[in-house]
């Protein structure tokens, strides 16, 4: 059985780009375009992996995202934040400090634009595979 993945952003293009790759991979996409819609999904389904831009309908929607996933039956399922906020805010987040990691509740962070490579990579690590 295929890793179930539930990507999340409003960018449609990132959204379908990032899911075919994914798809092509050999895993099972799921997709969401709100952080509303993820928290409704999130709580029909299970899945092995959560890839959340940040700014959605709110600047800091993905991060709010995190927490609720965190503080529900989807606890220990990994999650890997995307964002633009680097390049296009110049606001940096480092997962490497105990501090971070606490208040972002991700368990990777990648800067967009994040190439097909970077992205299998970074699943597959998250999944252990």
């Amino acid at each position: 059985m295929a890793q179930r993945i539930l990507v999340v952003d409003d960018d449609r293009e990132f959204l379908d780009t990032s899911a075919g790759i994914l798809e092509n991979a050999g895993y099972e996409v799921v997709t969401a375009t709100s952080g509303k819609e993820a928290r409704q999904i999130a709580e029909e389904q299970t899945f092995d992996l959560f890839i959340i831009d940040v700014m959605m309908e709110y600047a800091d929607s993905g991060f709010v995202l995190c927490h609720e996933l965190k503080n529900s039956k989807c606890k220990d399922v990994p999650i890997m934040i995307v964002t633009v906020l680097g390049r296009d805010k110049g606001i940096h987040f480092n997962l490497e400090n105990e501090q971070e990691r606490k208040w972002i509740k991700a368990d990777a962070y990648v800067e967009k634009p994040i190439n097909a490579e970077e992205l299998l990579r970074m699943a597959g690590s998250l999944l252990k595979n």
